[in-house]
């Protein structure tokens, strides 16, 4: 699964770490969600956290170059 999370966070102005903090997570276990396979809770917290739908976190197909 791609994910959005860091190009939606340069948006928003927060950095990973920020983000991380304000989820509950350390930078090391967002890190480890963003490159790995989040879970559903995780995706719902980083989706409240950014102000954002969880749908926006993810890439679709037509979305990759």
């Amino acid at each position: 699964m791609k994910l959005r999370i860091l190009e939606i966070c340069k948006q928003a102005g927060i950095t990973q770490k920020e983000l991380a903090e304000r989820i509950g997570l350390s930078a090391v276990g967002l890190s480890k969600a963003i490159n790995g396979n989040p879970t559903k809770d995780t995706l719902e917290k980083i989706a409240s956290a950014l102000n954002v739908r969880i749908s926006s976190l993810l890439v679709t197909l037509w979305m990759v170059p």
